[in-house]
């Protein structure tokens, strides 16, 4: 499933019949051929587009009632993963876990904070396609389309099949923020041993908590000056997150970027490689 709308694009097989078929090349009705014809050949679907319903306002009224039920409780996340777990067993799904030595086992937790078009969610993409876990999860999330929205990407790369991804205060590894804002908005998350990454746009920091490591890089900036692309600027600070704690190989971090960014691939490694030559000068 993908992350954000920018990668959402329909695959080359089904652009090609279009075009054959000379249909309209509309994202929207690309997938929605794509998931109401194609797919259920494979994956049948429970439910449709809006227009299977027979009486689409009593089930909108339905849904709008139960939500006003003061005695419906809201379950708290971890209970969320079981349930769902729960359900992919009764339905034959459940991934049975793999027993690994204790020393091998991985879990990080990072958390991604932003505006809208700054590649948040690019960003989460190379760290899941990284292939440092056996697993890997993304939780995210978009304020309504408006000019600079805010979004968040709750990442979690584990060996474990099952784990919840949003993360609770004190649990997040790396804080990665692109704006200022975010990082007083989420520094709270942080453990008291983990390491904030962030562009705080030439505003001076103001003063953080005691504990977590801070590192403030003008990336978007930089992405400008140095490779003439901003939007690279979240490749800069993946370099610099690299540099510092040296998570991931160089061949499949870099490998994991150009299978995101298919069409600026040399851009975007030149951006991850200016991040590690930038914080490996910083520490010299």
């Amino acid at each position: 499933i993908a992350t954000c709308t920018e990668h959402q694009r329909a695959p080359k097989e089904i652009i090609d019949a279009f075009q054959a078929a000379g249909k309209k090349l509309h994202p929207i009705t690309l997938s929605r051929e794509y998931t109401s014809k194609t797919m259920p050949e494979t994956f049948p679907l429970a439910v449709g587009w809006g227009e299977d319903f027979e009486e689409p306002d009593k089930e909108i009224a339905a849904n709008l009632a139960k939500k006003k039920d003061a005695s419906r409780q809201v379950l708290p996340a971890q209970k969320k993963i079981e349930n769902f777990q729960t359900l992919l067993s009764q339905i034959g799904l459940l991934v049975k876990e793999e027993p690994l030595p204790e020393k091998k086992k991985t879990t990080l937790r990072f958390l991604l904070g932003g505006e809208g078009g700054q590649g948040i969610q690019s960003l989460a993409d190379v760290l899941m396609r990284s292939g440092l876990t056996q697993y890997s999860f993304n939780s995210p999330w978009y304020e309504p389309e408006v000019t600079k929205a805010r979004t968040v990407a709750a990442v979690i790369l584990t060996d474990s099949p099952y784990t919840n991804p949003n993360p609770e205060p004190g649990e997040v590894d790396v804080l990665i923020c692109m704006t200022p804002s975010m990082v007083y908005e989420k520094m709270h998350f942080v453990k008291k041993t983990g390491l904030i990454i962030a562009d705080f746009l030439g505003q001076k920091p103001a003063t953080l908590p005691s504990g977590p490591k801070l590192i403030d890089i003008s990336a978007a900036s930089l992405a400008g000056s140095k490779l003439g692309e901003r939007r690279s600027a979240n490749m800069i600070l993946l370099g610099a997150l690299n540099q510092v704690l040296g998570l991931f190989e160089e061949a499949s971090v870099e490998a994991a970027i150009r299978r995101t960014f298919s069409k600026a691939q040399d851009v975007n490694v030149q951006g991850y490689r200016l991040g590690k030559e930038l914080v490996s000068a910083f520490s010299q």
